[in-house]
């Protein structure tokens, strides 16, 4: 295996394993910080926000390992800052696969293997995109479009951590 897909394999696990961290540390240590990037039930949205504070923390530890050899900061940047925002739509897209081509998963421990398939796939996924954005120079555009829906994600994943909304992604909104 080459350097290049030994480093995929790596960060895919060091974000599985964050993940899975991050999955539990309200259960485990239930308090007002922990609360903010951890899961706090089962939800689809509660795994997206795991997933996101997934791959900031992944994108941390990374860059405080290549800081003194990196020659392109911005794209460095830019290229997590995506991936980040991506990575739980991946987790999303990933996940419902099951439901879509298969149907409901009768056994718990089945759920939770595919679950973590899931997460392996989103992984890749994200990666394979961060890659493919940090070999270039990120033009301003690019910058903007990345930071706002960098923002207005964190943002959502905090504010309805505390005050749900109204809607359901699966459920028909009343009066339809």
């Amino acid at each position: 295996m080459n350097k290049n897909w030994r480093s995929l394999v790596l960060k895919m696990l060091v974000l599985q394993v964050i993940f899975l961290l991050l999955h539990y540390a309200y259960e485990w240590f239930p308090n007002s910080i922990t609360i903010i990037f951890s899961g706090t039930n089962e939800s689809v949205y509660q795994h997206m926000k795991v997933g996101m504070f997934t791959y900031l923390l992944a994108s941390l530890l990374e860059y405080l390992l290549v800081r003194k050899t990196l020659t392109n900061l911005a794209g460095f940047i830019y290229a997590r800052l995506f991936a980040a925002t991506i990575f739980p739509f991946a987790i999303f897209i990933y996940f419902y696969m099951a439901p879509a081509y298969y149907g409901q998963i009768q056994s718990i421990p089945l759920e939770v293997i595919f679950a973590n398939v899931a997460l392996l796939l989103a992984s890749f996924s994200s990666i394979a995109i961060e890659r493919q954005i940090d070999t270039g120079q990120p033009n301003r555009l690019f910058r903007f479009v990345v930071i706002v829906l960098f923002l207005v994600s964190l943002s959502q994943y905090i504010i309805f951590t505390y005050r749900l909304p109204w809607a359901d992604v699966f459920a028909t909104p009343p009066g339809w």
